[in-house]
């Protein structure tokens, strides 16, 4: 395993009347209201997630168990986590990521601790108890943005001293990733002709600022606590902004395996709805990775056809 994204947690994917799913790339479900598209992606994320859930849509869902040691190692190698030793002279290992579109940290976990849970799920035969080893390995395996945490996300958080602590939310983050923050600001002035940045100066808080005007405020005025007084924060903009913009973060953050993405339309203006499919389309799709997309907006269907390469696109009604 070189990378991360060499790992596919989803062993085999079948829905009932379609056989079975490949699973890479890009895959929209449409349908109706209440026809299943949310719970399928529930399948795969809770499946991939360890949560002792029965399948609801798909008839069947095996997911792959990582090889232990060299996985730690990709994981190490990539900055997703680091290995330390307490004060007792135990090994552990500290995660420095999230659990993208959660707004939650992952979490740290004793070498010796893992081991016990990697030997559990080896010899469980029972999905009616939660798999702590899985646990701990999706959170650096499958980005899930499902509605009611993208609207929650974005909260103002406590700052953490960034030099020497790991994030634990999807803000610290976005203020440790200078890439990320550029490209943020990028697609919030293309859809919504508004400037987006992490603000500081509330002193023991960190949060997002937006500028009416499109520009970000020049480097001393971001320093300064009467300058940035004069901007909102997001959690004074509408759901549609923040559903957007936490969509956004998470995908510019890092990539994972497996991302699931369920009605990413809501609440937004159909203009709006087509520049993130656009957006998805572009940054979320690779023969590398598998994200799944539920939708019933043509908005966001002609927006990730025109982001992406078509003949990689999937479509399942």
């Amino acid at each position: 395993m070189e990378k991360l994204t060499d790992f596919k947690p989803i062993k085999h994917l079948e829905l009932p009347g379609l056989g079975e799913i490949t699973c890479r790339g890009l895959t929209v479900i449409v349908g109706p209201n209440s026809s299943g598209k949310s719970q399928l992606l529930r399948d795969i994320q809770e499946r991939i997630s360890g949560e002792p859930r029965d399948l609801v849509v798909a008839s069947n869902l095996e997911i792959e168990t990582p090889d232990h040691q060299p996985f730690l190692e990709c994981l190490i190698k990539e900055g997703y986590i680091y290995s330390a030793w307490d004060d007792n002279d135990q090994e552990q290992y500290v995660s420095k990521t999230t659990y993208l579109g959660t707004g939650q940290g992952a979490q740290n976990v004793a070498s010796q601790q893992l081991e016990r849970w990697r030997n559990t799920s080896e010899t469980a035969t029972s999905r009616k108890r939660k798999n702590e080893y899985f646990a701990w390995t999706s959170k650096f395996l499958v980005t899930a943005l499902f509605l009611e945490n993208r609207l929650t996300s974005l909260t103002s958080v406590n700052t953490i001293d960034f030099e020497t602590q790991p994030p634990v939310n999807d803000l610290h983050a976005l203020h440790l990733n200078d890439g990320a923050r550029q490209e943020l600001t990028k697609e919030s002035q293309r859809a919504f002709s508004k400037a987006i940045w992490s603000d500081t100066t509330r002193g023991n808080k960190l949060c997002l600022r937006i500028s009416e005007g499109g520009q970000v405020p020049s480097a001393e005025s971001r320093l300064s606590v009467p300058e940035m007084k004069k901007y909102r924060t997001i959690e004074s903009e509408g759901d549609g902004m923040k559903s957007y913009i936490a969509t956004v973060i998470s995908v510019l953050l890092g990539r994972r395996p497996v991302s699931v993405i369920d009605e990413p339309e809501m609440c937004l203006h159909p203009p709006q709805s087509y520049n993130l499919g656009q957006f998805i389309g572009k940054k979320a799709t690779s023969d590398q990775t598998a994200t799944f997309v539920a939708t019933h907006s043509s908005q966001i269907l002609r927006g990730k056809i025109k982001g992406s390469d078509p003949l990689k696109n999937r479509f399942v009604r």
